[in-house]
């Protein structure tokens, strides 16, 4: 018969290995919220050709950042999870981009980046929020 410490130590010690393991998760969402600050800011200075060719390696970046989360051998959070931090993120990106960012910051890099914080929110609450969790 196994011994109920030793059990529970066994447990401990799963939990504390699966924590290690999905430490990968903040800082992937910390990146990708990062990267579109940088991709949000720039968009005042970028030509037509420019911008359509930056924002082209953004989205392939992105891309590249999805599929790189799908490899890890530990994945924290649930495809829904994601899906809603993502799908806020986009909203968020398409009002600024379209709606508040040509209005509001014109040709200013400096409300861009501000704009651009602001639409990362999503992607840095939830980095905050798993930093926590993976401790």
């Amino acid at each position: 018969m196994t011994d109920p410490a030793e059990t529970v130590r066994a447990a401990e010690d799963a939990e504390r290995r699966m924590r290690q393991s999905a430490r990968w998760y903040p800082l992937w969402v910390t990146v990708f919220g990062l990267f579109t600050v940088v991709l949000v800011a720039l968009t005042p200075v970028m030509s037509s050709l420019r911008g359509t060719l930056f924002t082209g390696v953004g989205f392939v970046v992105v891309i590249g950042l999805w599929s790189w989360r799908t490899w890890q051998p530990v994945r924290p959070v649930s495809d829904m999870r994601i899906a809603i931090w993502i799908g806020l993120w986009l909203v968020l990106f398409l009002l600024v981009v379209l709606l508040v960012g040509p209005a509001v910051a014109g040709g200013s890099v400096a409300l861009w980046a501000l704009l651009g914080v602001v639409q990362a929110l999503p992607a840095f609450v939830e980095a905050g929020v798993w930093a926590r969790r993976t401790r």
